[in-house]
């Protein structure tokens, strides 16, 4: 009887254990598949919100405060919201990224031209 009974806690304990690990086996996926879309995201708001020739993304709102760059939005944030909603370069670009000349203006400090036009110019 005792040993019956040590055999069905032996297989319960492996059953348990074969379970907790497909378990945490599928979190582990998924966590790292979550991980990709927003490393995606981030290099596509890296490429198409950075000005030529400059050294950061500009979204719409960023300011420079005391020397630090200061986005309204994180661009992590931005990016876990683009892997749920499965955003477009274009809904990045329309959405986030600074093109008007006075938004690029207090992000860079820089002169840029007055006809410059959101829906056609992408930095990227």
């Amino acid at each position: 009887m005792a040993i019956s009974i040590s055999i069905i806690l032996i297989v319960l304990l492996k059953i348990f254990y074969t379970n907790a690990y497909l378990y945490e086996s599928h979190f582990a996926h998924q966590f790292q598949r979550e991980n990709q879309c927003v490393a995606k995201y981030l290099a596509i708001l890296n490429q198409y919100c950075t000005y030529p020739k400059t050294n950061w993304p500009c979204l719409n709102g960023t300011e420079i405060i005391d020397g630090e760059v200061r986005h309204p939005i994180e661009l992590e944030d931005i990016a876990t919201r683009c892997c749920f909603t499965k955003c477009s370069v274009e809904d990045i670009v329309t959405t986030y990224c600074c093109s008007s000349p006075q938004c690029i203006q207090s992000c860079y400090h820089l002169s840029v031209p007055n006809d410059l036009r959101k829906d056609f110019y992408y930095f990227g």
